[in-house]
């Protein structure tokens, strides 16, 4: 995931949505997926230093699947 932040970073999404699949062999409690999250965030501002934007791209808090289709029903 790590990697993922970076290279998204680097190709200028604005924003991505973290989420738990059914059958996700990870399932960390709550309160490390915060510090995941803060972690994915320095490496965004890092990454962000690398490519010379400027703005970094929103990191949602991890979700379920389930969660994710319905409270986004506009995304793709």
């Amino acid at each position: 995931m790590d990697r993922i932040v970076r290279q998204l970073t680097e190709l200028g999404t604005f924003g991505f949505i973290p989420f738990l699949a059914g059958r996700s062999v990870s399932r960390p409690d709550p309160g490390r997926l915060a510090e995941r999250r803060r972690r994915w965030e320095t490496i965004a501002r890092e990454a962000l230093k690398q490519c010379g934007r400027f703005k970094s791209p929103l990191i949602s808090p991890v979700v379920s699947f389930r969660d994710l289709i319905f409270s986004h029903p506009s995304h793709d």
